[in-house]
C-alpha cells in the first residue's frame, strides 16, 4: 500500500485543469464576426455610461437621469464606458475581438485570396472603430495598442493617427479581390460580399475625408476625389446594415434591448427634433415617433421629464430586428452636397446631393419618394430657399438623418456647427457646453500616468483634461 501511494503521486494530474467542453481554438470567422457585431453594437447603444451621443445631440433625452443631458459625463463615467466598449472589455471590445481574427485567419483560412480578402475586411473595421476613438478623444493609443507586452501603452499623435488611417484605408482598397471568396455568412452586414466591402471602404474614406475638410481642404479634396473613383454607396441597397436576430437576447438590437426588453422607461425623443419635424412637416414624423394625445411632444433636455408626457419611439424603430447601421447612401450624398460646396471636383450640384440625401433617409424609414419629392419643395426645406448658409441646411438634414446615428449626429454638429443647440435648446441645467470631446477614462490617469499626462497636455494645450477644447481638424 505504502508503494501504491508513493508510485500514486508521481503521476501528472495537471490534465485534471484542462476545460474539456472549452474551445482550445476559436475560428476567425466566429472572431470577426464577433468583432463586427460589437462595433454594430457600441453605435446602437443606448447605454448613458457608454454612449450618450444621442442625447448629448438632442435626438433623444433623458426622463429621470439628466446627468448626460446636462453634459456632465462623469456621473455614469460615459468616457471609461466608451473606452472599453472599443478598446478593452475583452470578448465585447471591438478591436480585441478584430485582432483576434486577424491573428486566427492565416491559420484557419488556407486560400491565399479568401485569407488575403478576410485580413483587409477585418482591417477596414479596424479602422473605423480606430476613427471613432481618435474623433472622441484626441490622441491615443495605437501603435503600441493592444500588445500584451506594452502593458502602458504611448498616446500616438491623433493627426498623424488619421492620415494612418486613411493608409489603410487605401491599402484595402487596392488589395480587395472580388474573384475570391470573403467571411460568407460569417458576415452579418454584407455575406462575404468583396464588392460590397470595396464599396465601403471607399465611402469610409469619403466620410473621414470631409471631417479635416477645414483643417486640411488639399488632403480632403485629394482623398474625396480618389474614394468617388473607387466608387462609394449609390443607393440604399450599399446601406452597411448589420442583421440583428428576432430572439430576446442579446442578438436582438440594443435600442429594443434598452427599451422594450428592459422595461425600463429611460428615454423620450427631445423636443427640439420633434418640434423641426412638426414645424416641416417632415414625413418623418410618423416613421420615428408614436403620437401622444393626438400630436407629437419631445421632453426637455435636462428638465426631469415623465415618460407618459411625450411621444414615444416608433414600432420599427423598438423593433429586435431593426439593424445597426454602420454606414449609408443618405450620409454618402450629404457628404457629396458638402464637398461641392467646399469647391472639391466632384460632380453634381449640392442641391442634387442634397435632395437625393434627404429622399434616401425618407426612403430607408419606409417613406416613398413621391412623399419625399414634395416636403422637399417646402420653403423651408428646399435648398434654394432654406434659411441659412449650406452649413446649416445640410447640417439640420443630416441631424434629422442621423435620428439613430447619435455619435454621427453628435460630430456632425461638432463640424458644422448646426443644429446650434447651446444657443437654440440649452439643457436645463447645464454645466457647460455641448462637449466637444471626452475625457481620457479615469483608470488611464492612474494605471498609465506618464503617457496619460502627455496625451492630456497635447490636446489642451496644458490645461486639466476637460470636454470643451476642440480636437486637431475643429480648430
Amino acid at each position: 500500500m505504502l508503494a501504491f501511494a508513493a508510485s500514486s503521486c508521481t503521476k501528472n494530474i495537471s490534465s485534471l485543469n484542462t476545460n474539456t467542453k472549452a474551445a482550445t481554438t476559436v475560428p476567425s470567422a466566429s472572431l470577426f464576426l464577433n468583432g463586427e457585431k460589437n462595433l454594430s453594437d457600441a453605435l446602437a447603444s443606448t447605454s448613458v455610461s457608454a454612449a450618450p451621443f444621442r442625447v448629448l445631440a438632442q435626438s433623444w433625452t433623458e426622463n429621470t437621469y439628466v446627468s448626460e443631458a446636462q453634459y456632465n459625463l462623469t456621473i455614469d463615467n460615459s468616457p471609461q464606458g466608451w473606452w472599453n466598449l472599443l478598446y478593452a472589455n475583452g470578448t465585447t471590445s471591438v478591436l480585441n475581438s478584430l485582432a483576434a481574427a486577424k491573428t486566427a485567419i492565416p491559420t484557419d483560412t488556407k486560400d491565399a485570396g479568401t485569407q488575403q480578402n478576410n485580413l483587409l475586411v477585418t482591417d477596414i473595421l479596424e479602422v473605423y472603430a480606430y476613427s471613432l476613438l481618435v474623433n472622441t478623444y484626441g490622441n491615443i493609443p495605437y501603435t503600441q495598442a493592444l500588445n500584451r507586452d506594452i502593458p502602458f501603452p504611448k498616446y500616438d499623435d491623433a493627426k498623424t493617427v488619421y492620415y494612418d488611417l486613411l493608409a489603410r484605408l487605401d491599402t484595402a482598397i487596392n488589395g480587395l479581390d472580388a474573384n475570391s471568396a470573403g467571411f460568407g455568412a460569417s458576415d452579418q452586414v454584407y455575406l462575404g460580399s468583396i464588392t460590397a466591402w470595396k464599396k465601403f471602404a471607399a465611402t469610409l474614406k469619403l466620410k473621414l475625408a470631409m471631417v479635416i475638410a477645414d483643417s486640411d481642404p488639399s488632403t480632403a479634396a485629394a482623398k474625396v476625389q480618389e474614394a468617388v473613383a473607387t466608387g462609394v454607396f449609390t443607393s440604399n441597397s450599399d446601406n452597411a446594415l448589420f442583421a440583428y436576430s428576432s430572439s430576446i437576447n442579446t442578438n436582438s438590437n440594443p435600442v429594443y434591448q434598452a427599451l422594450v426588453a428592459s422595461g425600463r422607461h429611460d428615454f423620450s425623443p427631445a423636443n427640439l427634433i420633434v418640434n423641426t419635424l412638426v414645424s416641416w412637416a417632415d414625413p418623418r414624423l410618423p416613421l420615428f415617433y408614436q403620437e401622444y394625445n393626438g400630436g407629437y411632444a419631445g421632453g426637455v433636455p435636462g428638465a426631469g421629464n415623465g415618460y407618459v408626457k411625450f411621444s414615444q419611439f416608433s414600432e420599427q424603430w423598438q423593433s429586435p430586428t431593426w439593424p445597426g447601421d454602420l454606414l449609408d447612401y443618405a450620409e454618402t450624398e450629404f457628404l457629396l452636397a458638402e464637398a461641392v460646396e467646399r469647391g472639391f471636383a466632384v460632380s453634381g450640384t449640392a442641391e442634387s446631393h442634397y435632395d437625393n440625401a434627404v429622399t434616401a433617409s425618407i426612403n430607408y424609414w419606409g417613406g416613398d419618394s413621391a412623399v419625399a419629392a414634395a416636403y422637399l419643395v417646402q420653403p423651408a426645406v428646399a435648398y434654394s430657399t432654406a434659411a441659412g448658409t449650406w452649413q446649416q441646411k445640410i447640417g439640420y438634414q443630416q441631424w434629422i438623418a442621423y435620428a439613430d446615428r447619435g455619435w454621427d449626429a453628435w460630430t456632425s454638429i461638432r463640424r458644422l456647427g448646426f443644429p446650434d443647440i447651446d444657443a437654440i435648446n440649452p439643457p436645463v441645467g447645464a454645466i457647460g457646453n455641448l462637449p466637444r470631446r471626452f475625457t481620457y477614462p479615469s483608470n488611464e490617469e492612474t494605471s498609465n500616468a506618464t503617457n496619460w499626462a502627455a496625451a492630456v497636455q497635447a490636446v489642451t494645450g496644458g490645461a486639466a483634461d476637460g470636454v470643451s477644447f476642440d480636437l486637431w481638424w475643429n480648430k
